[in-house]
């Protein structure tokens, strides 16, 4: 494997993200199964909007699209990229290249093969890096995003510094993220932590971890109950294959799997709430604006 800048070697992953990339590996094939190659989550219009979850995730993916507007010869960075298919989505639309990184090598070696599938191996490239430190020079993107990554980063300042730090100034940066709205009690803040390994922090905190990184939010939209109706889904699909989906990957994975979504939705009803956010790099200190 090599990095962006042609020399071979992969960062060094922190234990919190070890952690994380065991639940991926653990889990990404069935989570493939059940969710489908998007791993997160779909965009409803409305109660009477009756779209598949397929195609309500591609429309939260090209949600993510519209606000990163690049094209032909600029490059987006996937943080926290899962199988790829998010990023391959970006290529085709956009014309533009794509590296994604993940801590998972199995999702690394997926989302190459799914880029070569979809002959866009010479635009789309995925390694296995930490997010929190990232192995590119600097100002060598164009934009970047986080779909559904951020709530596993153990340090979302860091994560937020390198991205930054990898970015031209005036770059988009879009993610989508948890944070907390009302009162979670102790156990369900556990809960998020070992059972789905993320945390949910006040929203204000996002915008300072934003501000302190050196981004301009320019949007902060709720879409908690645009996309509830994912893991309802979700587990109808779990459920109806539970004997199969267990022989193949194990009761206890699968049973993890339903309790993962009895714990979003018990936060979601209580005191969480997913959002879209979108910001800008400042330009940097006596740089034109």
């Amino acid at each position: 494997m090599t990095t962006a800048t042609g020399e071979p070697g992969m960062t060094d992953i922190s234990e919190p993200a070890t952690d994380v990339a065991r639940m991926y590996e653990r889990t990404t094939a069935l989570v493939e199964v059940i969710w489908g190659p998007n791993l997160h989550f779909g965009y409803w219009t409305g109660p009477d909007d009756d779209t598949g979850k397929d195609l309500a995730q591609e429309r939260l993916t090209d949600m993510m699209v519209e606000r990163v507007p690049l094209g032909p010869g600029q490059r987006l960075l996937d943080l926290g990229c899962g199988v790829g298919h998010p990023a391959l989505r970006f290529a085709r639309r956009t014309g533009a290249g794509v590296v994604g990184v993940t801590i998972a090598p199995g999702q690394v070696r997926a989302a190459t093969a799914a880029a070569r599938a979809a002959g866009l191996h010479d635009r789309v490239a995925f390694e296995l890096a930490d997010a929190a430190a990232l192995p590119f020079p600097d100002d060598g993107f164009d934009g970047a995003w986080a779909l559904e990554s951020m709530p596993h980063m153990s340090d979302r300042g860091a994560v937020l510094r390198e991205a930054a730090r990898v970015l031209r100034p005036g770059s988009t940066l879009a993610l989508t993220d948890v944070a907390r709205c009302g009162p979670l009690s102790e156990r369900q803040q556990r809960d998020l932590r070992e059972r789905m390994l993320i945390t949910a922090p006040p929203r204000s905190e996002l915008a300072e971890l934003l501000d302190a990184a050196g981004f301009d939010v320019l949007e902060v939209l709720d879409i908690t109950r645009s996309t509830l109706r994912t893991t309802e889904l979700t587990r109808q699909a779990l459920e109806a294959g539970a004997v199969e989906l267990s022989g193949r990957y194990g009761a206890e994975t699968v049973e993890h799997m339903a309790r993962v979504l009895d714990v979003y939705d018990d936060a979601v009803r209580t005191g969480m709430e997913y959002l879209l956010v979108t910001a800008r790099l400042r330009p940097a200190a006596g740089g034109a604006s």
